[in-house]
């Protein structure tokens, strides 16, 4: 697989190139068009693929922000050979210090929007998160599916995370995760003596509001890492030039991002590699 990228002046994404090795011959697969309001934010992305001869419309994705910045909206639709039909929607609510308070998905029935489930967030006075909740839509009511309850150290570190599923009456614990902190000590390395490549778990993770992600190379290659929401939208690029080998490391600010779950991809020369994180305020 190769990826092409295009930017603006402002350094946004506004092109992404698949193609394939085919025959000798790189081949269009698909590709992603994007946009962006004065506040470079992502306000809308397009997709289409390749069909041996002409790009046909795929996908289409339009964001809408309030005067915060924060994202409040975001529709999905889907190209029916003719026209774009509206497919699913995101909504956002936010507390008045921008941390995100309910998240609610939909479905388009053909007339009108249908509840498909929710997320409500609740925060301690640090606006550190120690509660989310998600229900589904059943016809007429609301019903609780999963809670997750955490608990933080005096460093707002979070020291606890509790999974608890609803059986129709009661939360029953899941899962418990706990987590300790230790000051990091410096260790000197050879960073050129590297002879495979590898793209770390983050550190920490849960981690608020910086984290530290790590990747290894072997040869000279250009290297791309770029972090993506849930809905696979690209929040942010973090390298995008060509690396001699070794190792790196870098720290990832998300303090203008909300509360959720975040990917990162490493591309380099055929290396693909994603990891998981997640952003708890």
């Amino acid at each position: 697989m190769k990826y092409s990228y295009l930017h603006d002046g402002n350094n946004n994404l506004t092109e992404e190139l698949w193609q394939t090795w085919n025959n000798n011959v790189w081949v269009n697969e698909s590709k992603y068009c994007s946009n962006y309001d004065g506040n470079n934010n992502l306000t809308d992305l397009f997709k289409q693929t390749w069909d041996g001869s002409i790009w046909k419309n795929y996908s289409y994705k339009l964001y809408t922000y309030s005067e915060n910045n924060n994202l409040i909206e975001s529709v999905f639709k889907t190209w029916n050979y003719a026209n774009w039909v509206d497919n699913s929607k995101n909504a956002y609510i936010y507390y008045d210090n921008n941390n995100p308070a309910y998240w609610l998905k939909q479905n388009w029935n053909g007339s009108t929007w249908v509840n498909e489930s929710d997320y409500s967030y609740t925060y301690d006075f640090n606006n550190k998160i120690t509660e989310l909740i998600h229900k589904t839509w059943d016809d007429s009511i609301w019903i609780n599916v999963w809670k997750n309850s955490y608990t933080n150290d005096e460093n707002n570190n979070c020291t606890e995370w509790i999974w608890e599923s609803w059986d129709g009456s009661n939360w029953l614990n899941s899962y418990r995760y706990s987590y300790t902190y230790i000051q990091a000590t410096v260790v000197n390395e050879d960073l050129n003596s590297v002879n495979y490549y590898s793209l770390s778990n983050n550190y920490p993770n849960p981690f608020n509001p910086t984290t530290t992600i790590q990747y290894a190379i072997s040869s000279r290659q250009f290297v791309s890492l770029k972090v993506y929401d849930v809905l696979g939208t690209e929040i942010e690029t973090l390298v995008n030039e060509e690396k001699s080998a070794g190792k790196y490391e870098l720290n990832w600010n998300a303090s203008n991002l909300p509360s959720g779950v975040y990917f990162y991809r490493l591309l380099a020369g055929s290396f693909v590699q994603t990891r998981k994180m997640i952003l708890l305020r």
